[in-house]
């Protein structure tokens, strides 16, 4: 089943990376104001005025210092009505009040729905921890999973399995980010603390999968070692990955109906968070069944231990 078409499984890998690092690069993702500090606005409308005519009526405010850059973005409320989303560094509260008035002028009808403001020193605080905490999780887990296959039979290091887990991943990590940075471009959409949530719960749940293939290859292992039996690698994984096939997959669009639910169903403040997870939660089914297992067959050479006299026989890679 995998090795069969290991090389193929290994290209497509390769190439997710690639594609997805490219659209990083060539699309950066938008920073949200939880992270660089400043001012949001969102203003409701009956009839929106075009962005051309507020970007020259706000360019025109006698504030005492100029806004620099900013950024007006058209919005949808959920009844329909249209709004304008206003983002802008920290503003003292005489400019907050005329760059309010100035936004709600075209229409009598118009009202600020939604001010927030964030201080710079408080989003970098933010930036760090949200860093330290993806940062701790993948370590976590790479200890965990290196320690818990310490002395699994075959003659292979422990730190295969955590080897293999952190590509895993980073590419659990990449594909949700590359695909935000799509979102970004077409939906505004923008990295948030909902974002980070995602990925760290993507993270654990693409773990999860990958874990109980690798215990399903370990139980495999030992039943080999205990019956005197020597097959390959490769032939191993191949089985494991048959008998956990099927509660992977189920247990995958179980919580892929419930995201898409909340997609679909669910508030606009919760949409870029539930198909970011979407996304996320088939990149780490994909990842732990086509990508966890190829890559356990093609690094286990380089991670044998020297084999013992009265060793079980050892599997072949």
């Amino acid at each position: 089943m995998i090795s069969r078409f290991l090389k193929h499984y290994l290209i497509a890998f390769v190439a997710i990376m690639i594609v997805s690092v490219g659209i990083l690069v060539a699309y950066t993702p938008r920073i949200g104001l939880e992270f660089t500090g400043g001012a949001l606005t969102e203003v409701r409308y009956e009839v929106a005025p075009s962005l051309e005519a507020l970007y020259a009526l706000l360019d025109t405010l006698p504030l005492a210092k100029p806004l620099e850059s900013y950024a007006l973005r058209e919005t949808t409320f959920n009844d329909g009505k249209a709004g304008i989303m206003l983002r802008t560094r920290e503003l003292v509260e005489a400019e907050r009040i005329a760059i309010h008035g100035a936004l709600v002028a075209s229409d009598a009808s118009s009202t600020v729905t939604r001010y927030t403001a964030v201080g710079s020193v408080v989003g970098q605080e933010l930036i760090d921890k949200a860093w330290w905490a993806i940062a701790a999780i993948i370590l976590s887990i790479v200890l965990y999973v290196a320690f818990a296959f310490r002395g699994t039979p075959g003659n292979f290091k422990s730190s295969l399995f955590g080897i293999v887990t952190v590509a895993v991943l980073v590419h659990d990590l990449v594909v949700p980010s590359a695909a935000l940075a799509i979102l970004g471009q077409t939906a505004g959409a923008e990295i948030d603390t909902l974002f980070v949530i995602a990925l760290l719960a993507i993270l654990g749940y693409s773990v999860n999968d990958t874990v109980v293939i690798f215990d399903r290859v370990r139980e495999e292992l030992q039943r080999d070692a205990q019956k005197k039996v020597a097959r390959t690698l490769a032939e191993i994984v191949d089985t494991a990955t048959k008998l956990t096939l099927g509660r992977s997959l189920n247990t995958s669009m179980t919580v892929v109906f419930v995201l898409a639910a909340l997609y679909v169903f669910g508030a606009p403040v919760t949409a870029t968070f539930s198909l970011i997870m979407l996304i996320g939660v088939l990149a780490g089914t994909y990842s732990s069944i086509f990508i966890a297992t190829p890559l356990l067959i093609a690094l286990a050479p380089k991670f044998m231990r020297p084999q013992e006299d009265d060793a079980a026989p050892t599997p072949s890679v």
